[in-house]
């Protein structure tokens, strides 16, 4: 008995969002009585009109934000040295889909993302002293020779896995293989190296950059596949070119 614009609240109040001819077939209003009672409704902020062309009650929109934000909170709280929650994790949890969540975070002033994590503007990874101290010894190691820095494997027996994870979270360190790491400064230096050897010759193979880096054929190969990961270069039978990404 409620009005149209009732009606079509009701038939958005739903666990996802609603397509137009959901709508229709949940009130059984001809088009021009729906797409007035739409209007109705959205002009009285009980429904949203999201980018995907669905429709949503304001309330369940305001009820699974609510929920977003507190799931992030509470991974801040029960995880301090990560910097958020993983977008995958997040989603999982809030039960939608990826085209939701991404509506969701869009509209959520408080939350950003980082690449695949999601956390709340106002977090800060924060070290204690003892850790800090721990984290400046270990990048003074590193920059003893930074083109050949600890292993992954080293700097987690002297960071521990939080510390460590925190560092490569913040990308103060740059893991390029699952056991080479470089300090972000040693990286930045190394990419232009890399970039300037293929400005100069119109291509560069890993001894070029072994020499040129003074290091070591493992090093100097972890990088360029990791620069063909990301695009920067691009592996043409032995030697590399510049990539799409410039």
């Amino acid at each position: 008995q409620g009005t149209p614009s009732e009606r079509v609240s009701q038939a958005t109040d739903s666990p996802v969002p609603q397509k137009w001819i959901h709508l229709q077939k949940a009130t059984a209003y001809p088009d021009e009585v729906l797409n007035q009672a739409i209007g109705q409704a959205l002009s009285e902020n009980r429904i949203m009109l999201l980018a995907n062309d669905t429709y949503w009650a304001r309330s369940r929109f305001q009820q699974v934000q609510s929920q977003m934000i507190a799931l992030v909170q509470n991974y801040h709280q029960q995880f301090p040295l990560k910097l958020g929650i993983s977008r995958e994790e997040l989603r999982s949890r809030l039960g939608i889909k990826n085209v939701l969540l991404g509506m969701l975070l869009g509209q959520t002033e408080t939350l950003q993302k980082q690449d695949d994590i999601i956390k709340r503007n106002d977090f800060e990874i924060q070290f204690s002293e003892a850790q800090e101290n721990d984290i400046r010894a270990f990048i003074r190691q590193m920059n003893e020779t930074p083109s050949a820095p600890p292993s992954y494997k080293v700097a987690l027996e002297i960071l521990g896995e939080d510390i460590l994870h925190a560092l490569i979270d913040m990308r103060e360190i740059i893991q390029i293989s699952p056991d080479v790491i470089f300090h972000v400064d040693a990286y930045n230096e190394m990419i232009e190296v890399v970039l300037g050897l293929i400005e100069r010759h119109g291509e560069v193979d890993a001894k070029m950059v072994r020499d040129s880096l003074e290091t070591s054929r493992k090093y100097a190969i972890a990088l360029l596949e990791y620069l063909d990961s990301i695009g920067l270069t691009k592996r043409v039978g032995d030697v590399r070119v510049r990539g799409k990404i410039k």
